[in-house]
């Protein structure tokens, strides 16, 4: 079945962007001709990690779908709302391309958006629609939408039919503290830099250390690594902490290998999580909620290290699936265990 992979929009994809102006969308991007693509990505990454965010802005992202090396659409999450958004606009947007439509591309952008909402701790995300839009409707019935009220917007004098879509999964969940996944925010300085001190875990590749006063650079090198700016070949890398309750208790960053592709390099993850919170099963629910991201991304294959001396995370890795590929020098004298884990049941297909 032929794969879809949802990416932020990069420096090396930017064509792609054109694709979205023009006659035949009932979704805007906000990317117009004659807008300046850098600063356009710029804006995006700093609106995923919600900094510098513009008046009546909230945080959000912005994934473009690739289906057969072409875009096919796009959904627009946002992880609060406004006004304007409680009311008519909701937590997801999403529009696909007339030459892609009745594919199921739709659902899985609704349902990718929803997965998110949830690692993002959101219960319930709204979703509208115009009355008149019968697929519309139809995706989000498909992705568990019950439906809330119609109400009628005088600005663009339609009616709206809006719904409530539970994001929590309903198969069982693990007996463990919803793990909550996002990118680090200005509020999380004080426990970020203490966790970065205690672990001794560094600031992560290609960022300033936050823990000697860079935090705003700290914070805008990961907004620019989001989507690609200031990476190597242009491909995104994503910072993101997770949090157990009022504790963090992990931090990680996701690099997506090239999408479906099985025999080239693999995804890669990096965790370091707090010693206290170990043996609790949170360690298990960050790397499966991970991989799920990277399943979002394209990624067939995923590698991790583990140091070989902590056969708890080992035995995570390979209850997950992960096959031992070798051992490399790590840190100082300490070995490292290169593992491979098979991401193809987290691949989004379409008919």
């Amino acid at each position: 079945m032929p794969i879809v992979s949802l990416a932020p929009p990069s420096m090396e994809d930017l064509s792609s962007l054109a694709c979205f102006t023009g006659p035949g969308h009932d979704f805007s991007i906000g990317f117009n001709p004659g807008d300046d693509p850098r600063e356009f990505l710029r804006v995006l990454g700093e609106e995923a990690t919600g900094l510098n965010l513009r008046p009546s802005r909230v945080r959000g992202e912005l994934l473009i779908a690739t289906r057969d090396g072409a875009a096919a659409g796009a959904v627009s999450i946002r992880y609060a709302l406004n006004g304007y958004l409680r009311r008519y606009g909701g937590h997801i947007g999403y529009g696909v391309l007339p030459q892609f439509r009745r594919r199921g591309i739709a659902t899985v952008l609704c349902r990718t958006a929803v997965q998110r909402l949830y690692q993002a701790g959101v219960p319930d995300a709204l979703v509208t629609c115009d009355s008149t839009n019968t697929a519309s409707r139809a995706t989000i019935t498909a992705c568990g939408g019950k439906p809330l009220d119609r109400i009628s917007d005088p600005v663009h004098r339609r009616e709206i039919l809006r719904f409530r879509i539970p994001t929590r999964p309903s198969a069982t969940m693990p007996r463990v503290p919803q793990i909550i996944l996002r990118p680090p925010h200005r509020r999380d300085k004080t426990e970020l830099t203490e966790f970065i001190r205690h672990t001794g875990s560094g600031a992560g590749t290609g960022l300033p250390d936050p823990t000697n006063g860079e935090f705003t650079d700290y914070l805008t090198t990961v907004a620019r690594h989001t989507v690609g700016m200031g990476r190597s070949g242009g491909q995104p890398e994503e910072t993101l902490v997770a949090w157990a309750g009022a504790r963090l208790c992990a931090r990680l960053s996701c690099r997506p290998g090239p999408p479906g592709d099985k025999e080239s390099r693999p995804g890669f993850i990096t965790v370091t999580t707090t010693e206290d919170l170990r043996g609790h099963g949170h360690t298990r629910v960050i790397l499966r909620e991970t991989l799920l991201r990277m399943g979002h991304y394209g990624s067939a294959r995923v590698a991790i290290d583990c140091a070989e001396t902590n056969r708890p995370g080992r035995h995570t890795i390979e209850a997950l699936g992960g096959v031992l590929q070798g051992r490399a020098t790590g840190t100082g004298e300490a070995k490292n265990c290169r593992y491979i884990i098979d991401n193809t049941a987290n691949l989004v297909v379409t008919d």
